[in-house]
């Protein structure tokens, strides 16, 4: 099964997840966070990261001998290392 996600507001001491039945009798993990309600923020409010700082930390998780084989025309020729079109002359 995958991820779900589950957006609730604590009103009471009392939880109630109708959410959560199907999941009985299945090894679960719940990871609880508080925010403050807004959509573009992360935990507890905290902006999101943006995606190019996000870009950049994968481009740098990958391996030097990996990334040495990469091509360089990439940007250029997508069309070509994608769907194997012509390359196109510059």
């Amino acid at each position: 099964m995958g991820a779900i996600r589950i957006t609730k507001r604590l009103d009471s001491e009392t939880l109630h997840l109708p959410e959560l039945r199907p999941l009985i009798g299945h090894e679960v993990e719940i990871v609880v966070t508080e925010t403050d309600g807004k959509s573009n923020g992360g935990p507890q409010g905290k902006p999101s990261a943006p995606i190019l700082a996000a870009a950049d930390r994968a481009a740098a998780s990958i391996p030097q001998e990996v990334r040495a084989k990469l091509p360089r025309d990439g940007a250029v020729q997508h069309d070509h290392y994608l769907y194997g079109t012509p390359k196109r002359e510059r």
